[in-house]
Protein backbone atom coordinates (compact mmCIF):
# COMPACT_ATOMS: atom_id res chain seq x y z
CA UNK A 1 0.00 0.00 0.00
CA UNK A 2 1.30 3.20 -1.10
CA UNK A 3 0.74 6.44 1.14
CA UNK A 4 0.20 9.41 -0.54
CA UNK A 5 0.05 10.86 -3.96
CA UNK A 6 2.61 12.17 -6.16
CA UNK A 7 0.82 15.25 -6.10
CA UNK A 8 0.14 15.03 -2.79
CA UNK A 9 -3.86 14.30 -4.00
CA UNK A 10 -3.67 17.88 -4.93
CA UNK A 11 -2.56 20.76 -6.60
CA UNK A 12 -2.77 21.15 -10.33
CA UNK A 13 -2.73 18.84 -12.94
CA UNK A 14 -2.90 20.98 -16.48
CA UNK A 15 -4.00 23.94 -14.62
CA UNK A 16 -7.25 21.96 -13.45
CA UNK A 17 -7.72 21.09 -9.76
CA UNK A 18 -7.13 17.22 -8.98
CA UNK A 19 -9.82 16.12 -6.45
CA UNK A 20 -8.99 13.52 -3.82
CA UNK A 21 -9.56 9.86 -5.09
CA UNK A 22 -11.04 7.44 -2.67
CA UNK A 23 -8.47 5.09 -0.91
CA UNK A 24 -10.28 2.02 -0.33
CA UNK A 25 -11.19 -0.54 -3.42
CA UNK A 26 -14.96 -1.05 -3.76
CA UNK A 27 -15.47 -4.95 -3.84
CA UNK A 28 -17.75 -6.31 -6.34
CA UNK A 29 -21.64 -6.67 -5.09
CA UNK A 30 -23.70 -4.60 -3.54
CA UNK A 31 -23.86 -4.70 0.11
CA UNK A 32 -26.84 -3.65 2.79
CA UNK A 33 -25.32 -0.81 4.81
CA UNK A 34 -27.94 -0.04 7.86
CA UNK A 35 -28.57 3.45 8.76
CA UNK A 36 -26.23 4.41 11.80
CA UNK A 37 -26.38 7.93 13.45
CA UNK A 38 -23.17 9.96 13.19
CA UNK A 39 -23.31 10.66 16.73
CA UNK A 40 -23.35 7.14 17.56
CA UNK A 41 -19.68 6.59 15.44
CA UNK A 42 -16.44 7.19 17.33
CA UNK A 43 -14.54 9.45 15.49
CA UNK A 44 -10.24 9.02 15.60
CA UNK A 45 -8.59 12.93 15.23
CA UNK A 46 -5.03 11.44 15.37
CA UNK A 47 -4.10 13.28 18.59
CA UNK A 48 -1.87 11.97 20.88
CA UNK A 49 -3.71 11.67 24.12
CA UNK A 50 -5.88 8.90 22.06
CA UNK A 51 -5.76 4.84 22.31
CA UNK A 52 -5.96 3.61 18.80
CA UNK A 53 -6.48 -0.01 20.23
CA UNK A 54 -9.48 1.14 22.18
CA UNK A 55 -10.68 3.23 19.47
CA UNK A 56 -10.43 -0.22 17.62
CA UNK A 57 -12.81 -2.03 19.74
CA UNK A 58 -14.98 0.90 19.86
CA UNK A 59 -15.48 0.49 15.79
CA UNK A 60 -15.55 -3.31 16.36
CA UNK A 61 -18.47 -2.90 19.16
CA UNK A 62 -20.35 -0.53 17.34
CA UNK A 63 -19.84 -2.89 13.67
CA UNK A 64 -21.32 -5.48 16.10
CA UNK A 65 -24.13 -3.96 17.32
CA UNK A 66 -25.01 -3.10 14.30
CA UNK A 67 -24.44 -6.46 12.50
CA UNK A 68 -21.89 -5.20 10.50
CA UNK A 69 -19.89 -8.37 10.80
CA UNK A 70 -18.12 -8.92 7.40
CA UNK A 71 -15.05 -6.97 6.74
CA UNK A 72 -16.25 -5.32 3.82
CA UNK A 73 -18.80 -3.52 5.94
CA UNK A 74 -15.92 -2.62 8.51
CA UNK A 75 -13.89 -1.49 5.78
CA UNK A 76 -16.42 0.20 3.81
CA UNK A 77 -17.84 2.22 7.39
CA UNK A 78 -14.47 3.05 8.84
CA UNK A 79 -13.56 6.30 6.72
CA UNK A 80 -16.78 8.28 8.19
CA UNK A 81 -14.63 7.68 11.68
CA UNK A 82 -11.62 9.94 10.67
CA UNK A 83 -11.45 13.22 11.29
CA UNK A 84 -8.80 16.41 11.71
CA UNK A 85 -5.32 14.62 11.37
CA UNK A 86 -6.40 11.12 10.82
CA UNK A 87 -9.16 12.26 7.54
CA UNK A 88 -5.80 14.46 5.85
CA UNK A 89 -3.86 10.97 6.73
CA UNK A 90 -6.52 9.44 4.91
CA UNK A 91 -6.76 11.00 2.32
CA UNK A 92 -3.00 10.75 1.32
CA UNK A 93 -3.59 7.04 0.20
CA UNK A 94 -3.33 6.20 -3.28
CA UNK A 95 -6.65 5.54 -4.99
CA UNK A 96 -7.89 1.69 -4.57
CA UNK A 97 -4.96 0.91 -1.85
CA UNK A 98 -6.81 -0.34 0.54
CA UNK A 99 -8.17 -3.56 -0.19
CA UNK A 100 -8.81 -5.89 2.94
CA UNK A 101 -10.24 -4.61 6.86
CA UNK A 102 -6.69 -6.07 7.75
CA UNK A 103 -5.14 -4.05 5.57
CA UNK A 104 -6.62 -0.81 6.68
CA UNK A 105 -6.46 -1.94 10.52
CA UNK A 106 -2.53 -2.88 10.05
CA UNK A 107 -1.81 1.00 8.38
CA UNK A 108 -3.89 2.57 10.91
CA UNK A 109 -2.32 0.77 13.70
CA UNK A 110 1.16 1.10 11.99
CA UNK A 111 0.71 4.77 11.71
CA UNK A 112 -1.31 5.42 15.26
CA UNK A 113 -0.19 2.97 17.84
CA UNK A 114 3.19 4.08 18.91
CA UNK A 115 2.22 7.84 18.63
CA UNK A 116 -0.60 7.44 20.31
CA UNK A 117 0.50 5.77 23.35
CA UNK A 118 2.35 7.22 26.43
CA UNK A 119 5.94 6.47 26.11
CA UNK A 120 5.71 5.17 29.47
CA UNK A 121 3.06 3.55 30.62
CA UNK A 122 4.29 2.00 33.63
CA UNK A 123 4.89 6.18 34.68
CA UNK A 124 1.09 6.29 33.81
CA UNK A 125 0.00 3.45 36.31
CA UNK A 126 1.72 4.79 39.21
CA UNK A 127 0.48 8.69 38.61
CA UNK A 128 -2.85 7.02 38.84
CA UNK A 129 -4.89 8.97 41.74
CA UNK A 130 -8.59 8.37 42.18
CA UNK A 131 -10.49 11.74 40.22
CA UNK A 132 -12.55 13.89 42.49
CA UNK A 133 -15.82 12.09 42.17
CA UNK A 134 -14.64 9.13 40.61
CA UNK A 135 -16.52 6.08 41.58
CA UNK A 136 -14.33 3.21 43.55
CA UNK A 137 -15.64 0.71 40.60
CA UNK A 138 -14.53 3.01 38.00
CA UNK A 139 -10.98 3.08 39.34
CA UNK A 140 -11.21 -0.22 39.38
CA UNK A 141 -11.44 -0.22 35.71
CA UNK A 142 -9.34 2.11 34.89
CA UNK A 143 -6.33 0.61 36.95
CA UNK A 144 -7.45 -2.41 35.50
CA UNK A 145 -7.22 -1.29 31.68
CA UNK A 146 -4.26 0.45 32.59
CA UNK A 147 -2.63 -2.44 33.79
CA UNK A 148 -3.36 -4.37 31.06
CA UNK A 149 -2.13 -1.85 28.43
CA UNK A 150 1.22 -1.05 30.46
CA UNK A 151 1.71 -5.10 30.12
CA UNK A 152 2.56 -4.76 33.49
CA UNK A 153 -0.35 -7.62 34.09
CA UNK A 154 2.48 -9.94 34.99
CA UNK A 155 3.13 -8.11 38.38
CA UNK A 156 2.16 -10.26 41.25
CA UNK A 157 -0.92 -9.48 42.67
CA UNK A 158 0.45 -8.09 45.90
CA UNK A 159 2.01 -5.48 43.60
CA UNK A 160 -1.40 -4.54 41.73
CA UNK A 161 -2.83 -4.45 45.65
CA UNK A 162 -0.29 -2.43 46.66
CA UNK A 163 -0.41 0.50 43.96
CA UNK A 164 -4.04 0.07 43.60
CA UNK A 165 -4.17 1.30 47.35
CA UNK A 166 -1.97 4.13 46.65
CA UNK A 167 -4.42 5.32 43.84
CA UNK A 168 -7.40 5.80 46.29
CA UNK A 169 -8.03 8.79 47.87
CA UNK A 170 -7.88 8.71 51.87
CA UNK A 171 -11.62 9.38 52.40
CA UNK A 172 -12.97 6.71 50.08
CA UNK A 173 -10.45 4.25 51.86
CA UNK A 174 -11.85 5.25 55.15
CA UNK A 175 -15.21 4.74 53.94
CA UNK A 176 -13.79 0.94 52.66
CA UNK A 177 -12.31 0.01 56.02
CA UNK A 178 -15.65 1.09 57.78
CA UNK A 179 -18.09 -0.36 55.49
CA UNK A 180 -15.91 -3.45 54.96
CA UNK A 181 -15.27 -3.56 58.92
CA UNK A 182 -11.70 -4.04 58.88
CA UNK A 183 -8.65 -3.46 57.63
CA UNK A 184 -9.10 -4.01 53.83
CA UNK A 185 -5.62 -3.51 52.81
CA UNK A 186 -5.22 -7.27 54.41
CA UNK A 187 -7.81 -8.92 51.64
CA UNK A 188 -6.04 -10.17 48.30
CA UNK A 189 -6.13 -7.48 45.02
CA UNK A 190 -8.95 -9.94 43.73
CA UNK A 191 -11.22 -9.53 46.75
CA UNK A 192 -10.41 -5.47 47.15
CA UNK A 193 -11.46 -5.35 43.43
CA UNK A 194 -14.78 -7.04 44.31
CA UNK A 195 -15.90 -5.02 47.30
CA UNK A 196 -15.36 -1.98 45.13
Amino acid sequence: MKIGNTDGGYGKKEDELVAFEFPIKETGGATQMKNISPSALPNFRGVSSEDSDAFLFEFDVLCRSYDYSSNSLKLKLFPTTSKDATLRWFMGFDSNSITTWDGMKKVFLKKYQDYCKTRDLGEEIFGMIQKEGESLKDLVERFQYNIQRSKMNQQSKDTKRTIFFKEIRPKSLEILNLMGGCDISKLSYDDVCEFC
